[in-house]
């Protein structure tokens, strides 16, 4: 399966570990979302192998070797970004494994902080070379029906982690189109997001949580996601050229307040790339040289807005 999100184009193989076969089966709802970004590119960039297990712990999964360079990785990930939660190896159950694991990811013996990105989280483990443009992903679910959720934050997990690599970010955002311009509406877990997609016609709104923003000639560009917790995207086109940058404060009247690009900056970066506490060296420093050329290029302010606010009027009022 091969799916194309912003000119990145990545060969998706699923394998399914405990049948010892790959399998085609990625799940209805996921299917209904990846389906329209499919078969659109002969030109792979991206090669992406997800094996599943359906294993209680990542004790039974990894070898105690790999198992031990995990823990160790995220102690420099917690080391960069301290506020950051990782629990990585713990399950609900207290029971210790029967046995060790035997699997061996290879990118984690020769782990390069420089060119290998690392995710560790509960439910998968993803590591990724950046120079090849390879990734493995190892997903451990409890039973068969948590496949199809979990295949959803990995294939989001890698393509955010490789899109620095192609002059892009995946922004914690939703990215709606007034009046032909791309407006970014940035923001933590209920800011808002979903709200204002919500307050458009669907066919209006690209993505109401994991935005593409690509460079292209300089300025920046839109691009629709599967990312999105509303239903499918019903035109998945673009590029659509951005026109501003807003981060959402809810108030009790609807205004813009203008920001710096230094200011801007500080505050795309400190929480609203996707995984960017997980970046190697490089692609992090990709993802930096990229932040600035948006903020530089394109006017960001903070949207102070009320429950009822739509933003097709308002923009429309207030275009400068």
């Amino acid at each position: 399966m091969i799916v194309t999100i912003g000119g990145i184009s990545a060969r998706l193989t699923l394998i399914d570990a405990d049948k010892g076969r790959p399998t085609d089966s990625v799940g209805p709802v996921l299917n209904d979302r990846i389906s329209p970004f499919t078969g659109r590119s002969n030109r792979v960039s991206l090669n992406l192998t997800v094996t599943r297990f359906v294993r209680s712990s990542w004790y039974e999964i990894l070898t105690p070797k790999d198992f031990t360079r995990t823990q160790h990785i995220i102690r420099r990930i917690r080391e960069r970004f301290p506020f950051t939660p990782i629990l990585f190896g713990k399950t609900n159950s207290h029971k210790p494994p029967t046995k060790a694991g035997d699997i061996s990811l290879p990118l984690l013996a020769a782990f390069d902080s420089r060119h290998v990105s690392v995710i560790a989280h509960p439910g998968f483990l993803v590591t990724v070379d950046h120079r090849v443009g390879n990734a493995d992903a190892l997903v451990r679910i409890d039973d068969d029906r948590d496949w199809e959720t979990s295949l959803i934050p990995v294939f989001q997990g890698v393509l955010a982690l490789c899109a620095p690599d192609h002059g892009a970010l995946m922004l914690h955002a939703a990215s709606l189109v007034l009046a032909g311009k791309g407006y970014l509406f940035i923001g933590n877990s209920g800011a808002g997001k979903s709200t204002i997609a919500a307050s458009v016609d669907p066919s209006l709104v690209l993505s109401d949580d994991g935005s593409w923003c690509s460079q292209n000639d300089g300025d920046f560009s839109l691009f629709p996601t599967p990312f999105s917790q509303i239903d499918p995207i019903p035109n998945p086109g673009g590029p659509v050229p951005i026109e501003r940058v807003l981060f959402l404060e809810k108030g009790t009247q609807n205004r813009i307040v203008d920001l710096s690009p230094g200011r801007a900056m500080t505050m795309l970066l400190s929480n609203h790339i996707h995984f960017f506490r997980f970046m190697a060296h490089e692609p992090a420093a990709r993802a930096f040289g990229l932040v600035e050329g948006l903020c530089r290029r394109h006017p960001a302010s903070t949207l102070v807005f009320t429950p009822d606010f739509n933003p097709k009027p308002f923009f429309q009022e207030n275009s400068r």
